[in-house]
Formats: C-alpha cells, sequence, structure tokens
C-alpha cells in the first residue's frame, strides 16, 4: 500500500487552536514477483515482446522455448518439472521421460505465443520420430493430457505449437509405442440364451482392471461388468451374460492401467444363435486371424477413422 505524508499547519485563534493537514498520496512501489513455478523457472516482463524469446533447457530430455508473443501480456512464465507428471491418463508413449514444462501469462489482451519443444537432445525421442507426439493439459490438477495439433520436423528434431493463448503444461510422447498389452483375444459365443464372453490375455503389464461393456447398436455402451485383472504373464476370462434385449448384442472391452490410461479392444458382435466373428490379436501388426461360423460375402477392415484399409470376398 502507498503511505499517506500528512504536513500539518497550526493556526491560533480567540484562544483556540485548530490544525488543518493536507493528505498527499504516494504511488505504491510494485516488485515482481520472484517466486518459483516448477523446479525451475523464468519469467520475463519485457517493454515489448519483439523478438523477445523464453528458453527453457534440461539436460536430458529437450529444451523447450516461448516466443512469437503478442497480445502484448505483462510478463510470461516458464518453469520445468522434474519429475514423471502427476497423472499421465491420455499419454501415449510417456517412455522415461520424467521431464515435462509449463507456461503462465499475466494480463495481456488475447494473448497468444508460439512453444517449441527441441527433442535433439533427447534420445527416446529420436527413436520412432516420425510418431512422436505433444501433450497438453491446463495445470497439474488436471488428471487428463490431450494431443496438441503439432508441426513435426524430424531434420531440427522439434514438435512447434503456434497460436497458444492460455496457459498450459507440455509433455513430449509418442503414439507409436507399442500399448502396453502386447495381444489379446477376445471373442463371443451363444448357447442356449447365453452369450459367453471370453478374452486371452498376453503379458499383462500394470493392468488395473477391466470393464466389459455391451451395446444394442455397437454406438452406444454401456458398463456390463468390471473384472479384476490377474496380473500375470497371460490370462483368460470369461463372462457370462444372459440378458439379450436384441437380436445382435455388440461388446467391447475397455482395459483400464495403473496410471489411468484406457486401451480399447475392437468390437465384437453375436446374435441369438450363433457367433458372428472373433479376431485376434488385438492390436495386430503383422498378421490377424479372423474366425467365422457362418458364411460371408465379403469382410473389410476399417482403421480409426473409419476407412477401408483392407477388403476380402468370398469365393464360392
Amino acid at each position: 500500500m502507498g503511505e499517506l505524508a500528512q504536513p500539518l499547519a497550526t493556526n491560533s485563534s480567540n484562544g483556540g487552536s485548530q490544525a488543518s493537514a493536507t493528505l498527499a498520496a504516494v504511488a505504491p512501489a510494485w516488485a515482481l514477483s520472484g517466486a518459483p513455478m516448477g523446479d525451475v523457472s523464468a519469467n520475463n516482463y519485457p517493454a515489448s515482446w519483439a523478438r523477445q524469446t523464453l528458453p527453457m533447457s534440461s539436460v536430458f530430455n529437450g529444451n523447450f522455448t516461448v516466443s512469437n508473443v503478442t497480445g502484448a501480456p505483462s510478463g510470461i512464465h516458464v518453469y520445468q518439472v522434474n519429475s514423471v507428471p502427476n497423472a499421465t491418463a491420455g499419454i501415449r508413449g510417456l517412455r522415461t521421460n520424467n521431464i515435462y514444462f509449463g507456461t503462465f501469462l499475466a494480463n495481456g489482451t488475447s494473448p497468444t505465443y508460439k512453444a517449441v519443444y527441441d527433442y535433439s537432445l533427447y534420445p527416446d525421442a529420436l527413436i520412432n520420430e516420425n510418431t512422436d507426439a505433444l501433450y497438453l493439459r491446463a495445470y497439474n490438477s488436471v488428471s487428463a493430457w490431450s494431443a496438441a495439433a503439432v508441426t513435426l520436423n524430424t531434420v531440427i528434431h522439434t514438435l512447434t505449437l503456434t497460436g497458444v493463448t492460455v496457459r498450459d503444461e507440455f509433455v513430449i510422447g509418442n503414439t507409436n509405442v507399442p500399448l502396453p498389452i502386447d495381444s489379446i483375444s477376445f471373442k463371443v459365443s451363444h448357447s442356449n440364451n447365453t452369450n459367453s464372453i471370453s478374452w486371452k490375455v498376453l503379458e499383462e503389464k500394470n493392468v488395473s482392471y477391466y470393464q466389459l461393456e455391451k451395446s444394442n447398436d455397437g454406438i452406444t455402451f454401456n458398463t456390463l461388468s468390471k473384472i479384476p485383472s490377474e496380473s500375470k504373464s497371460m490370462n483368460s476370462y470369461l463372462f457370462s451374460d444372459n440378458t439379450s434385449e436384441s437380436p445382435i448384442i455388440y461388446y467391447r472391452l475397455k482395459i483400464i492401467f495403473g496410471d489411468e490410461s484406457i486401451q480399447n479392444s475392437t468390437i465384437i458382435s453375436c446374435n441369438n444363435d450363433h457367433e458372428i466373428i472373433s479376431f485376434y490379436p488385438q492390436p495386430f501388426r503383422e498378421y490377424l486371424v479372423v474366425e467365422l461360423s457362418t458364411d460371408y460375402s465379403e469382410i473389410s477392415i476399417l482403421d480409426l477413422n473409419g476407412h477401408i484399409v483392407y477388403t476380402i470376398q468370398h469365393v464360392p
């Protein structure tokens, strides 16, 4: 707060005295906050953001830089946390990464900035770098990360995100790192008004439980049961469902890991008379086994975007 200066003048009249005062307000002196954010932090409160950059470096996990600032924020803080994020849900391929970065914006009119993650000194990120990804969350109380739409440059080994308008935290991952379950066989069969859903898992790693889901239309799924993981090298599971709300029932397996990340199986279906189709392993890399107990005219394999990637036609 500012202090008040009070020069006083005293006048005497008719044997009495009267005091008059002039109060002058002194403008408060503001100090820039030096409070640290994360384990390492830096800040900049420049008179102009022209040609200003704010870098943050780590020894083994790459460097992070903020630049191209617009909207004249009063200041920007960049910080580094030297540990695995407290929540990793949504991150693919975290690997050995134990560092992430963050930003904080102070005031400004619709401020924006460019964030560049240089991973040239991070050995893990140089492996399969064509599928490196940058994941974001607003701050550390947010439990899930989301993939950012970045520009990947494998020549200078950078991930660039432009037009960022809010504070964010940034961590590097890779979308092509194998998921914690190496192989899964997921089947359903029908007998005596009961659908038997079975799955076999190779090399369960940090699996907390399986959530078996059911749908009448293959679009909207509801939880049928939660089955704890047995955490063995090879496990087989079986669940019986004796409810049939529609002629064809769809099933999906949601795999929940100890870090709250999720892996979904593909969808299988069954009618009231016999098994229609099952296939394994899931996910598959080099081959896919398709088992049928009914005739077919054509089988198509679609990617996650609904595009047909392979088709086989039945030859009588």
